[in-house]
């Protein structure tokens, strides 16, 4: 399988792009019987049966049930996989969709904008700081050095700059955007 530019590995998104088109084509009803003194895997959909593949006695145990099972899991890996993605869509959404205060007044109380705070959340979240290394080249080795990685490749000296200045905001809000796009092309 070939990356994006027709050689080297496939990216992850990729990968699961090519283990979904393969469940979709793949008939979905599949089995264990015996034939003719053997065990044979059949895959079926309606009348359509297909021979898949014939299990030899003398495989390993462990091996004959590994392949006997890979539909099944396939599936219910690519459903839970599904299921996942979509939550973390909604959550990022959520996260994206809040504003800062209106008012100062929160703010001047000592309260985090949401900016700010979702700025902190992301700075310990793994993946945000392998992107941070990969994409931004910031050094992500502690927390100080991830938040001055942070704050430099915003132009702010403190989070809480992105609740009062609306450019500052604006630039963490397409940080944030090119974050969730290099995710999808994980």
């Amino acid at each position: 399988m070939a990356d994006a530019k027709g050689f080297g590995r496939p990216t992850k998104q990729q990968r699961m792009d090519a283990l979904r088109r393969r469940a979709a084509a793949a008939m979905p009803d599949w089995r264990i019987e015996p034939l003719d003194g053997k065990i044979v895997i059949t895959a079926s959909d309606g009348p359509d049966v297909d021979f898949v593949a014939t299990l030899r006695d003398e495989a390993n145990l462990d091996n004959r049930d590994f392949l006997v099972c890979l539909p099944e899991e396939h599936f219910f890996l690519i459903d839970q996989y599904n299921k996942l993605s979509k939550r973390f869509r909604e959550l990022t959404s959520e996260a994206s969709s809040r504003s800062a205060p209106d008012d100062e007044s929160a703010t001047s109380r000592g309260q985090v904008s949401t900016r700010a705070r979702d700025c902190g959340i992301l700075c310990g979240d793994k993946a945000f700081q392998k992107f941070l290394e990969i994409e931004h080249s910031i050094d992500i080795s502690t927390a100080a050095s991830i938040a001055d990685g942070v704050r430099r490749k915003l132009s702010v000296e403190s989070r809480a700059e992105l609740s009062t200045d609306p450019e500052a905001a604006a630039r963490w809000d397409k940080f944030v955007g090119s974050f969730r796009l290099w995710m999808r092309g994980m």
